[in-house]
């Protein structure tokens, strides 16, 4: 209903179709080939018979192609939002590299210290729930670009709220949500209070620009 703009269903090139003329029935016969594929099981014997050397390059000229698109699509004075809105998707990436590394020479986060284990914990809760994390920072932003404080910080707010269920900035590894009642780290209370202040503080500047419209 919103566009595929949650990570299960992504519509890669979205942009790049469309000027192909694609319409609804691209649309429809891409979700019932890859569904029906799932169910079936004949997706992944399509994907088996590729090799990795031939994939990794087309998945590199695609995140390529995207971030043209992003910036293409986007109008010039909102580049910056689409900048900020890139942060938490190379926090979750950096997470994965850092796992895989950890795995490679059999350790575990468990094993690390001092300011190795502060860089893991920061770019573990940054990069969890990157999608919505991105939507709000890039939203967020863009209002702050155009001088409508007002709706930044309704924003925000939203961050907040968020963050004390771990939909967003989740401190567990999984990812997974929590109670707010029962967070699982400080961290969380932390986190949310940056947000409400970052709130307030827009809320006193359009408060305070919309005296000086007056």
């Amino acid at each position: 209903m919103c566009g595929g703009v949650i990570q299960s269903c992504p519509y890669i090139g979205h942009p790049a179709y469309k000027e192909m003329g694609g319409r609804s029935g691209y649309t429809i016969a891409t979700a019932l080939f890859i569904g029906l594929g799932a169910v079936f099981g004949y997706l992944s014997f399509f994907v088996g018979l590729l090799p990795e050397a031939a994939v990794a390059p087309i998945l590199i000229f695609i995140g390529i192609e995207i971030t043209a698109q992003a910036f293409e699509t986007t109008p010039r004075e909102h580049f910056r939002a689409v900048v900020i809105s890139f942060i938490p998707v190379i926090a979750c990436l950096v997470t994965i590299e850092f796992g895989q590394m950890l795995g490679g020479v059999g350790k575990s986060a468990a094993d690390l210290s001092g300011d190795m284990l502060l860089t893991y914990t920061t770019t573990t809760t940054l990069g969890n729930g990157f999608i919505v994390t991105s939507l709000l920072w890039g939203a967020a932003f863009a209002h702050v670009l155009d001088h409508r404080f007002g709706r930044a910080a309704l924003y925000l707010v939203i961050c907040g709220l968020l963050t004390l269920c771990g939909v967003i900035h989740s401190p567990l590894p999984s990812g997974a949500v929590f109670s707010p009642l029962s967070p699982p780290s400080h961290m969380v209370w932390h986190l949310a209070a940056g947000y409400v202040i970052m709130a307030l503080s827009f809320a006193m500047l359009d408060a305070f620009k919309n005296r000086q419209s007056a």
